[in-house]
């Protein structure tokens, strides 16, 4: 009991000395901070005049980062973010607040990647660098092939080393990490920028009676498109063989080798005759290989002889006899000529050291040949003189050196007795359109094989005209004969370009053509400035900076003179910016009516989940986690409203809303006619999920782009352009252009046709055919003196349906001049009796109009005095109007007097 007693009054002693010391109020001094070096590291201890009162308490109350805590003991506080804290101290009944600010001085890391030596010393991968910087060091830095950026960081293996050497091509993350453990990663592509590709022989020669040389092209092993070999880096070797197949080879080094990084090492590999066979092996500069055998054919001499007779009506005009042949120059022949009932009329007659094809050979209706080469290869044959009237033999197209979409190339072979085909090279051989009359000349002729090629040629009926290169002229000696071109072979070109947007501001555009041209396919990448940054054969341009960009997609065609190129444009968005929709539409499906569909295109980091909902509706629906670049949705409710919601993998969203309404017109991009010589694009508006199929003069398909691209339009050109844009089963708009140089500058609106002005006893008569409206609302007449200062005498309403028609109809415009007014009465009087209205005679006109104003009540403007010159002549033209008021004139005719 006595020892109870003893420990109650103890506490009570200790509770009335521990009460003691808490004062009355409690003031506070400045506390003691600890700036945060990480995130959330700082701290502070609160100073006052209870910091020795064991009964004292702490409480952060409230804080601008959101952080409270509930009341300790202890009066430092640590774990803080920066920020602003309010802290409660209490001592028993005294109680108090003090404000505490907590300052920082770190900096979050950041890391910027640059790739280099990609593709170098024929192997895949390459190097990259990570920069990283922080104020929390030391950092350290880590990669990992994936496609996740945002994988668990127990994945990664850092270091302190910042350069990284991939030997594999793919998708890279890369991080850095401070000293507190926090990281940024960056997304890096390593792909191959020079594409795996096969090997193809273009051409076996024999420029020696010892070698044979064959030339080499590549096409892409995946799409099969050319590669043009030349600077390409690849590197070609081959191991020779004196048998066929290839037996046992490769083996030791290569007998050959070529590395084809400069315009001087050509794209040819000469050879031993004894050699039969070589196995070849291709490495590409990103060290893809690609090995094969090529058995190489065996030399026999071939010869073909053709008689190409002269001119009867050229004095001194001679038979030339054509040799063709695959041997060396030069050459001996003998020759022996027949005449028609196989009596001999020259020889055999020797020509010896002969280094031309020609030989000049006297007249005979049949010859025979023995042919002997440089290298002792022995050859016989005959050749006959033609006498039928001159026809075709073939008409052949194939794509070859066109680059002119819808065109094609055209080898026209011909025979019978064409007059002083001797004298005849490329300039001497041209087609001429015979609806337009526009010629095109032969890039390729033989005489000795009567064959000409022809390039960029429009399906159509064409006449082939062969004009000898001699002076004077004479008629009897030019040849014309029908050719009809068929619309087969025509040359297409679409280039796709589409972008995968990575994490931290960077993206890789991927660019891709469809072509049927053997040409070489390449591809550029221009930045804003137009400035070319990179090119390549693969069209894969990788870790490239935010910006737009422009992607030129060409073919070569050494033949035609010039190549063919078209361009899409692309954006890369920068780190932080959220996802883009950059192109929206929404359509009522036809004839349905009830359903719709919405098609879009985005940019954006991958993959991108797409959500919509109706204006009506609450919760979104999920469409697609991985819409890609562009995405399609269909069976939408007709004339509805859908918000719609882009996500990125990045976490940022973007939204927007489409309408489901019926489709109008497909909008047109070119509204002038085009210009001979000129560049020009042809082109209607680019929209998502189309997809688009031209068409000339009703022919097939040339192009699926959404634009005709022509370096130097050509009169051969012109014709009825027809563009169908679909959109799946949905919908389909046909857009037709009737193009046509001579009307070069003027409207693709209005196509007009016959335009004709008589006046015949006081009534003017206007007639017009247009041959094509767009949106036309009306033709206001006009009417000048000089030609060149026109005005209003009248105007007709177009008869097209909604102002749009793409057949012909025919106007009238009516008025007469004699009773319109009283000044016009005077005037088409003058006209009519075609009497000049001197100057001695304008005060009695001026009179005569006042007079008759007075007792007509009729004005007397200026576009009715104006209208008929000193001359009596009289100028129409038409201008028309849209129903947007843009306004285009025709062409200025005078009016025939009857």
């Amino acid at each position: 009991m006595k020892k109870q007693l003893f420990i109650w009054l103890m506490l009570c002693a200790f509770s009335i000395h521990s009460y003691a010391q808490c004062p009355a109020s409690i003031t506070t001094s400045t506390a003691s901070v600890t700036s945060a070096t990480c995130p959330s590291n700082g701290s502070f201890t609160i100073n006052s005049n209870v910091s020795g009162v064991a009964t004292a308490t702490y409480q952060i109350i409230s804080s601008t980062t959101g952080y409270t805590t509930n009341i300790q003991s202890s009066r430092t506080f640590a774990g803080l973010q920066p920020g602003s804290y309010t802290v409660r101290v209490s001592c028993d009944a005294a109680t108090t607040t003090t404000t505490v600010t907590v300052g920082s001085s770190y900096t979050a890391p950041t890391l910027t990647t640059t790739v280099s030596n990609l593709c170098t010393n024929f192997q895949p991968g390459g190097t990259i660098t990570a920069t990283g910087a922080g104020s929390s060091t030391p950092l350290q830095y880590a990669i990992l092939l994936s496609n996740d950026a945002g994988g668990s960081d127990d994945l990664f293996t850092y270091g302190t080393g910042n350069v990284f050497n991939p030997t594999a091509f793919g998708t890279y993350q890369v991080r850095v990490k401070d000293n507190c453990g926090n990281y940024v990663t960056r997304t890096v592509q390593l792909l191959p920028s020079a594409p795996r590709v096969n090997y193809a022989v273009t051409g076996t020669t024999y420029p020696t009676c010892a070698t044979v040389n064959e030339t080499f092209s590549f096409t892409n092993a995946t799409n099969n498109q050319t590669v043009n070999p030349v600077n390409s880096g690849y590197r070609v070797e081959v191991w020779e063989s004196s048998s066929t197949g290839c037996p046992g080879l490769p083996f030791g080094a290569a007998t050959q080798t070529k590395t084809l990084n400069s315009a001087s090492v050509t794209a040819d590999f000469t050879f031993n005759r004894t050699t039969r066979s070589y196995y070849y092996r291709i490495t590409s500069p990103c060290g893809e290989v690609t090995t094969g055998c090529r058995a190489i054919p065996v030399f026999s001499l071939t010869v073909n002889a053709d008689v190409m007779v002269g001119c009867s009506s050229r004095p001194g005009s001679s038979n030339q006899l054509g040799f063709n042949f695959n041997g060396q120059s030069p050459f001996n022949v003998s020759i022996t000529g027949y005449n028609a009932a196989g009596g001999v009329v020259f020889g055999p007659t020797a020509f010896n050291n002969v280094s031309s094809n020609y030989v000049a050979v006297p007249a005979a209706a049949r010859y025979t040949y023995t042919f002997t080469d440089a290298c002792g290869s022995t050859a016989i044959g005959e050749a006959v003189t033609p006498t039928a009237a001159p026809s075709i033999l073939s008409v052949t197209t194939k794509v070859g050196c066109s680059n002119v979409l819808g065109t094609t190339n055209v080898t026209v072979r011909f025979t019978g007795l064409i007059p002083d085909l001797y004298n005849m090279n490329n300039s001497s051989v041209r087609l001429v359109n015979v609806a337009t009359g526009a010629s095109i000349p032969a890039i390729d002729f033989s005489r000795r094989d009567q064959v000409a090629i022809f390039s960029n040629v429009t399906p159509g009926n064409y006449r082939l005209e062969l004009t000898p290169n001699l002076s004077p002229n004479i008629a009897a000696c030019n040849t014309q004969i029908n050719v009809t071109v068929p619309a087969t072979n025509l040359f297409n070109f679409t280039l796709a370009a589409s972008v995968t947007q990575l994490c931290g501001g960077t993206g890789t555009i991927q660019a891709s053509a469809t072509t049927n041209s053997p040409g070489a396919v390449a591809f550029q990448l221009l930045n804003s400035g137009g400035t070319v940054i990179a090119s390549n054969a693969s069209g894969t341009f990788a870790n490239i900076a935010a910006g737009s960009y422009t992607v030129v997609g060409l073919v070569t065609n050494t033949c035609a003179g010039s190549n063919y190129n078209t361009t899409r444009t692309v954006t890369i968005l920068g780190a932080g910016q959220p996802p883009v929709i950059s192109k929206k539409i929404g359509m009522v499906c036809e004839p349905s009516s009830t359903t719709g569909l919405a098609a879009f295109e985005f940019v954006g980091a991958g993959p991108l989940t797409l959500r919509m909902k109706k204006k009506s509706e609450t919760a979104y629906t999920t469409i697609s986690t991985d819409a890609g670049t562009s995405h399609v949705v269909n069976n939408l409710t007709a004339n509805e409203t859908y918000d719609v919601l882009l996500s990125d993998a990045c976490g940022a969203t973007t939204s927007t809303e489409v309408q489901i309404r019926p489709l109008t017109a497909i909008a047109k991009t070119t509204t002038e006619q085009p210009c001979a010589g000129q560049p020009y694009t042809l082109g209607v508006e680019e929209l998502p999920g189309a997809t688009y199929a031209w068409s000339l003069n009703g022919g097939g398909t040339i192009s699926t782009a959404a634009s005709l691209n022509f370096a130097s339009y050509q009169a051969s050109n012109d014709g009825t352009y027809t563009c169908t844009v679909s959109f799946g089963g949905c919908v389909s708009r046909v857009v037709t252009f009737n193009v046509n140089s001579q009307l070069c500058g003027g409207s693709l609106s209005v196509n007009f046709g016959n335009l004709t002005a008589v006046l015949h006893n006081g009534l003017l008569q206007i007639n017009w055919t247009s041959l094509k409206e767009e949106n036309n609302l009306i033709f206001e007449v006009e009417g000048s003196i000089d030609g060149t200062n026109f005005y209003k005498i009248g105007h007709v309403e177009s008869k097209a349906e909604h102002g749009t028609s793409s057949e012909p109809i025919d106007y009238t415009f009516e008025t007469n001049l004699s009773k319109a007014t009283g000044a016009m009465a005077v005037l088409s009087g003058l006209f009519l009796l075609g009497i000049g209205v001197h100057k001695r005679r304008k005060a009695w006109i001026a009179l005569a109009c006042i007079a008759l104003v007075t007792g007509t009540a009729i004005s007397c403007s200026k576009s009715e005095r104006e209208l008929i010159n000193e001359e009596g002549s009289l100028y129409i033209r038409l201008a028309t109007v849209d129903k947007d008021g843009k306004r285009e004139v025709s062409k200025v005719v005078k009016v025939i007097k009857k």
